[in-house]
């Protein structure tokens, strides 16, 4: 049962003093729990990938390659296979990504707006104090 599985999951992870990407794999359309490790290895690297150069769930075959240790055609084959990838003519798909993920538009947009923010930001310290001469002397009354 699931209590089982998660307590096993958790006692596990504790002893062997490692971080668990259990958790990363679950609400997903397509089950991963019957992938050998390389497949779920060049699947997280390829939704790291993408998502590191906005790719929007989108790896050309010849980056494939690169993405991971030993990528053969059968481990390729083996993601297609679970529905995890889907295969085009030019690239390699990422089911599901931008169900999950933002597209490269929405995050280039964000952080635009982040860089104008911190922009403004700065701007404001970089301002001249007011001028002192126009304050009223410490200790002077405010006309309260």
């Amino acid at each position: 049962d699931l209590n089982t599985g998660n307590n096993t999951y958790k006692a596990v992870q504790r002893s062997a003093e490692c971080i668990s990407v259990g958790p990363m794999l679950q609400g997903l359309r397509k089950p991963v729990n019957d992938l050998s490790l390389d497949a779920i290895g060049l699947w997280l690297t390829g939704l790291a990938w993408s998502n590191r150069n906005l790719k929007d769930g989108r790896i050309t075959r010849s980056k494939v390659r690169t993405l991971h240790a030993d990528v053969s055609d059968e481990t390729v084959s083996e993601l297609v296979r679970a529905g995890l990838w889907i295969e085009r003519a030019r690239h390699i798909e990422i089911r599901d990504y931008l169900d999950y993920q933002k597209d490269a538009e929405t995050i280039r947009k964000e952080r635009e707006m982040a860089r104008q923010r911190k922009a403004r930001s700065r701007r404001k310290v970089d301002e001249p104090p007011p001028d002192l001469e126009q304050l009223p002397p410490d200790g002077a009354d405010f006309g309260g």
